[in-house]
């Protein structure tokens, strides 16, 4: 049984509720005008909860290995288009 879509808006609530819990966790303050464009971006990359969960999973480990050497926005950025988008990264993320 596939699973099923969710609605949208409903994705994009999840993610930035998902996304602000691991910030928070990680003790990373980006400015909310800095943060939701990208969320915004990430969100059209997402189709099931899974993905969010996928996404999830991945920042705790990337925003302790990077610290504070990137711009948060820029990890959340670039670890979206790595998992949803891995063509896009190749050659310049090893």
């Amino acid at each position: 049984m596939a699973c099923p879509r969710w609605v949208v808006g409903e994705l994009a609530n999840l993610l930035n509720a998902e996304v602000m819990t691991t910030l928070t966790a990680a003790d990373v303050a980006p400015g909310a005008d800095d943060l939701m464009p990208v969320l915004v971006g990430v969100s059209l990359l997402l189709y099931y909860r899974q993905d969010i969960r996928r996404y999830i999973n991945v920042l705790p480990f990337a925003l302790a290995l990077l610290g504070r050497e990137v711009a948060a926005v820029d990890l959340l950025a670039l670890e979206a288009l790595r998992l949803f988008c891995p063509r896009s990264t190749k050659g310049f993320l090893a």
